[in-house]
């Protein structure tokens, strides 16, 4: 434990020398001998008791010493060393208990250096042991200075006030050992022993809220009151949380977590030999509309190598995520994403895009961010001449049956401008600039004493007509923040999905030779995904299990703009302007949840109580809903332009300003209990077991009582409401020359030598914000009967204690009986969570103990706890307010020569970049304003070499192509940031790690494409990859809570082939591709005292992947047919963290689409229809846990983790060109 000072001050021109100890605090009185220590002090001046003296180290040699001082005068406490890893300076802290009074000099005169023997000591990391040692004689060093006046910060202080207690399991109440609790701010903590007890002494006086972290719980938290000279005592519960099965990133107890996991990888691609300076494969817009893809996603993945992740992200070559890079036109633009800086590639439609290309080899000419590849979207090009195309289609879906849940208060409309977050000014008191400034607790419930004195009685009331007050002010938020939103989601039933695009443009030529030209297209879809109930399994510690069924009602539209001017031959210029925007209510309903082992969630519940209320015994479980709204927008705003001259000379430039932003406007998770009363195992219990009463014909009932039917008095079912935003804007400008020198007069063919030189500069803003409104009903559950006198009563104006046990109530609260079917008050209001907000008080500070000034033992009041259901403020438990940039700055140089039948070119890329980061105050996060890790920044710089050759084996039949580059993969900003922030779309908690480093990625490319005839052409390309330094996420299993945190592995490699072929003889075509890919992951894992050694695959790179689409398109024949197999191999997608672990894997799936068009036409226009069917088959996406203990039984190897139902959906397309 660590003891902080108090907010004293020392005389400005105090100077101490002495012996400093790493990591330790000595709070016993230290004998010395003589020796010197120097205190150049005013002679009579009085030094004060209870003071302290914070000392900032200058080296690391000075923190293997002690500071001493006179046994007599004063008490040594120093704590040296690095703070919680935040500080990289390191502190030692001085603190006397006893009064010195006046003194000279001369008084402390003569001390000399403690030598003493600890082998208690352990080591410091980066420190090494404690060693003791001497200062000269007669040296007199100068260790810190404290200016006069000057408060010490939170973290700084010393006090002598006392914190113990107890961490327990809120569901067995058994002791939880091993559970780090904390004082935020103060930087003290304590482990809890075997009997789950804990003390921190040194603590400062003041309100304070304790929190606890333990693996595989959520974190726990208790506000309490600290005084100088006392102890104050707390007992803190400890819960699981349910997690979310939405698409992103998943937590769970010993796994480490990597992401999302849905693939689309399937059908065609189109094979492009054209000879570059990197290997690429792409589609163009032709491509787009013969095998079907709506958008960027589904573009990339057809492309040989590449899996698309949650339909967003972008898997090439084995590398995901930070090894991707995408870029519009050339440019980097901002993700839309909370927690990636990679690009969500179903934001781009296939209406705005002219083509797109997966460069796999690396040039100087792209970011320096390049493991597995560079997407580069292309836009729409302006026409040759005038063009106008219209697009509809409607399909359905075999899920779409007769449920849909949808969201309870409102439809998405035309434009889905649904973005209306829950307003700060309901719960919060706000400053001048309406930020936040504190959180509105109400009143503060307070029950009268015994007392007969009037004075006292006086004083009682007084306080309660106070906090009646802030009661009444606050019931009204509390019930608006209840209208902004239904707890329960709405029936309704699928609709069919819609979209239609139209796309124009045209080109204008003049007889001066200028051009103008101009593009325009918008796109607008709706569809509903139904994902029926299915099974969902956790092997956390304990393990969880429950049935999910989920839904998803989604709206986009996007506006696309091109203009151009050409200038002669030499010169053009053109400006886009690009908008997307998706909506889309996620609706998520879990039940039967149980937890193994805990003796809550799926143990037999009280049995009097449930027999007294139900007439039978009963299975006590958990039910879940979720409604989570999320809207996604990007718009892109970009000026280019290319000059050249007839010396060969060509100027590029591009100026990009990009603005994504996803936002959660109100997301609302209701939680109750279920009784179960058809569970098989009462059966079996009930025959040995006379008291045991089966009646399975009750069924579910769902309950907001907890208490009342499990063994955990102090736990409870806490629901909530959260908003979250992340913006990022972008500002990229780009300047590159190339001169070409020609050694022939063949200029396009012949032997030339290209030089190129440019530079890029970007900057990056992102500001991530959110609120979270905890509602609990737990103590006004449990609420106790109050008897009350009448000089108590006889004041109408304070609000009338709530009846004991109110949820055991047979009656509404204007005294009305429960609708039929409903036992009790705590069943009907599982059923109508909205009828809550007609029992809201206004009440809901947890704020407890005695009234100051009313009296003394029973005669006094007493603030207790909340006698209603109330909201709290749960912003502050995690970081979810940050703000951050970036800036990256870039030149490069190559140089290329082109021969008749080879080529050879090298070049290099030097980057770098800065980050930095704010994070907000106490009371959205629990650092106070002064805690220097609120604020932070990373410089990095990077070189990356590239070379290539290649050579025309058979000139246009046989081209062979080698690479060689050295490139990174840097952290993102919430990866390296020293605090917990939370994932917006998971609410997982990430812990950063400053001491994070680059990845190195050593790049070896060399591929063969060949040509035969008229009607075979094929490409075979193999690759390695070396990592360096890999950037791994790994689960924390030494902090007591489960958290992503990262960390560098080892060594990782990546090596395989790809194969891809076209073949087509007369209305027959077949086209394909394969790839092979292995991969090796080597990294390490930090259990507390052990450091874990694993090797892995990296995550979401199948083994092989194979794409097949066999056609038959006639050219005398208006019909076409395609069908398409797509065969994904088993991938990992989550990995242990631990050998004894569990990996999640998803097995081998095949799909088949089928397509048939056909095609009208007419004198003014041309159009298609289409039929297509997606999944033919009607096949499910299957995920399973693997591994376990090396030796023994594997108890959860085999068992379901999730499965998807995608579902098969049939599809009919009308397109028109005219």
């Amino acid at each position: 434990m660590q003891a902080s000072p108090t907010a004293s001050c020392f005389p400005k021109d105090a100077m101490l020398q002495g012996v400093v100890a790493a990591g330790m605090m000595f709070s016993t009185l230290l004998p010395v001998q003589a020796g010197e220590l120097a205190l150049p002090q005013a002679e009579g001046s009085e030094v004060p008791g209870g003071g302290s003296l914070l000392l900032p180290e200058k080296d690391g040699a000075a923190r293997q010493k002690l500071w001493v001082a006179s046994g007599s005068m004063f008490e040594l406490l120093a704590v040296a060393g690095p703070m919680s890893g935040m500080d990289p300076l390191g502190w030692t802290y001085l603190q006397w208990t006893q009064p010195v009074g006046p003194w000279s000099p001369e008084v402390l005169a003569e001390v000399s250096v403690l030598e003493v023997d600890v082998p208690s000591l352990p080591d410091v990391e980066g420190m090494g042991p404690w060693v003791p040692g001497r200062v000269p004689e007669g040296e007199v060093q100068e260790v810190a200075e404290v200016l006069e006046g000057t408060p010490l910060p939170i973290e700084q202080r010393i006090g002598t006030a006392i914190l113990v207690g107890e961490v327990s399991d809120v569901t067995t109440l058994e002791p939880i050992a091993g559970a780090i609790v904390s004082v935020p701010g103060t930087g003290r903590e304590d482990e809890t022993d075997a009997q789950g007890r804990f003390r921190i002494e040194g603590l400062p006086e003041g309100n304070a809220n304790v929190e606890v972290l333990k693996l595989g719980y959520s974190t726990g938290t208790a506000p309490t009151t600290l005084r100088n000279g006392n102890t104050s005592e707390v007992r803190v519960a400890l819960r699981v949380k349910p997690q979310d099965t939405q698409e992103g990133e998943y937590m769970l107890a010993e796994e480490s977590i990597v992401g999302e996991y849905t693939e689309a990888n399937q059908g065609d691609f189109n094979l492009d030999l054209n000879l570059t300076n990197t290997l690429s494969s792409g589609l163009s817009k032709e491509d787009f509309t013969k095998t079907g893809v709506s958008d960027a996603a589904g573009a990339v993945g057809k492309v040989a190598g590449a899996n698309i992740v949650g339909g967003k992200f972008a898997v090439v070559r084995g590398l995901a995520d930070r090894y991707v890079t995408t870029l519009f036109n050339g440019a980097a633009i901002s993700s839309a994403d909370p927690s990636r800086k990679a690009v969500q590639l179903d934001i781009f439609p296939t209406t705005a895009i002219q083509g797109i290309d997966v460069n796999k080899t690396y040039w100087p000419g792209l970011p320096g961010d390049f493991g597995g590849g560079t997407i580069q979207i292309h836009s729409l090009n302006i026409p040759e001449e005038r063009v106008a195309e219209f697009k509809y289609k409607i399909g359905t879906n075999s899920n779409h049956e007769d449920r849909m849940l949808v969201h309870p208060n409102r439809e998405l409309g035309f434009w889905g401008d649904v973005d209306n977050p829950i307003p700060d000014s309901l719960l919060w008191s706000l400053d001048s600039n309406g930020d936040p400034e504190s959180f509105e607790a109400g009143g503060n419930r307070v029950v009268p004493g015994n007392t007969t004195n009037a004075t006292l009685q006086a004083r009682q009331i007084a306080e309660a007509l106070a906090q009646q007050a802030l009661a009444d002010k606050h019931v009204q938020q509390m019930r608006m923040l209840d209208q902004s939103q239904s707890f329960m989601p709405k029936v309704d039933e699928p609709e069919p999905s819609e979209s239609f695009s139209l796309v124009y443009g045209d080109r204008k030529k003049f007889e001066n030779g200028i051009e103008l030209g101009l593009i325009g297209a918008f796109q607008h879809s709706t569809h509903d995904e139904v994902n029926a109930t299915g099974e969902e399994n956790r092997v956390t510690e304990p393990a969880r299990s429950w049935n999910e069924e989920s839904y998803t009602r989604e709206l986009d539209w996007s506006a696309y703009l091109g203009a151009g001017v050409k200038l002669g031959e030499n010169h053009q210029i053109n400006a886009t302007y690009f908008k997307k925007h998706i909506v889309s209510d996620n609706i998520t309903h879990g039940t039967d949840y149980r937890v193994e082992g805990d003796g809550v969630f799926g143990a037999l519940a009280k049995n009097d109580a449930v027999i007294s209320r139900y007439g039978a015994s009963a299975i006590y479980t958990k039910e879940f809903w979720t409604i989570d709204p999320v809207i996604r927008d990007t718009e892109l705003k970009q000026l280019q332009g290319t000059h050249k001259n007839d010396a060969g000379t060509k100027l590029e430039w591009s100026i990009t300003q990009s603005l994504a932003r996803e936002s959660r406007p109100h997301t609302s998770t209701f939680q109750n209990g279920m009784l179960d009363f058809t569970d098989p195992s009462i059966a079996a219990a009930a025959a040995i077991d006379p008291t045991i009463i089966y009646n399975p014909a009750l069924g579910k009932i769902s309950t907001l009582q907890y208490s009342t039917f499990v063994n955990d008095g102090i736990g409870s079912l806490d629901s909530s409401r959260e908003t979250q935003t992340t913006e990022e804007t972008g500002l990229e400008s780009s300047l590159s020359l190339t001169q070409s020198i020609y050694f022939t007069d063949d200029e396009e063919d012949g032997r030339r030598l290209d030089i190129t030189i440019g530079g890029s500069h970007l900057d990056k803003d992102r500001e991530q914000s959110g609120r979270v409104y905890l509602l609990r009903t737990a103590s006004w559950e449990k609420w106790v009967e109050r008897s009350l006198r009448s000089w108590w009563t006889d004041h109408p104006e304070i609000a009338p204690l709530s009846s004991g046990s109110p949820l055991d109530a047979t009656t509404l609260l204007d005294g009305s009986p429960l609708p039929a079917g409903y036992v009790n008050l705590g069943q009907y209001l599982a059923d109508h969570p909205d009828a809550l907000i007609d029992y809201y008080n206004g009440y809901a500070s947890e704020n407890t103990g005695a009234v100051p000034g009313t009296g003394s033992g029973s005669s006094r009041a007493f603030y207790v706890l909340p006698d209603a259901p109330y909201y709290l403020n749960g912003s502050g438990l995690e970081v979810r307010n940050v703000d951050s940039d970036l800036t990256l700055l870039a030149f490069h140089a190559s140089a290329t020569y082109y021969d008749d039948w080879w080529r050879a070119g090298l070049g290099g890329r030097w980057e770098q970049e800065k980050k930095a980061y704010a994070v907000a105050a106490d009371p959205l996060t629990r650092l106070p304003e002064d805690n220097p890790s609120r604020f932070g920044s990373m410089t990095t710089d990077a070189f990356m070499p590239a070379v290539m050759a290649g050579i025309d084996v058979v000139p246009d039949k046989a081209i062979v192509n080698m690479a060689w580059s050295r490139t990174v993969a840097r952290p993102t900003f919430h990866e390296f940031l020293p605090i917990e922030s939370v994932a917006q779309d998971t609410g997982i908690v990430r812990r950063g790690n400053a001491d994070l480093t680059e990845t190195s990625i050593s790049n070896f490319d060399i591929s063969a494409d060949l040509r035969f005839g008229d009607h075979w052409s094929g490409r075979v390309s193999a690759f390695h990859k070396d990592l360096t330094d890999p950037i791994v996420v790994v689960q924390r299993v030494d902090l007591g809570i489960n958290s992503n945190t990262y960390v560098n592995g080892d060594t990782g490699s990546i090596s395989g082939f790809e194969l891809e072929g076209s073949w087509n003889y007369g209305p027959f075509s077949v086209t394909g591709n394969y790839a092979y890919i292995n991969s090796i992951l080597n990294y390490e894992v930090n259990q507390g005292l052990v450091i874990t050694p694993l090797e892995t695959r990296f995550p979401f790179q199948p083994s092989q992947i194979l794409n097949l689409t066999l056609g038959w398109a006639p050219e005398d024949s208006p019909w076409a047919v395609y069908l398409t197999a797509n065969f994904t191999d088993e991938y990992p997608t989550i990995l242990r963290s631990e050998p004894d672990g569990y990996d999640v894997w998803t097995l081998p799936n095949l799909t088949l689409d089928l397509t048939v068009a056909r095609k009208f036409e007419f004198d003014w226009f041309t159009g298609t229809i289409t039929l297509g069917i997606r999944n033919l088959t009607e096949e499910d996406r299957h995920y399973e846990y693997r591994g376990g203990p090396e030796t023994g039984s594997a108890p959860y190897a085999g068992l379901t983790y999730t499965t998807e139902t995608p579902g098969r959906e049939a599809y009919l397309e009308f397109k028109g060109k005219f």
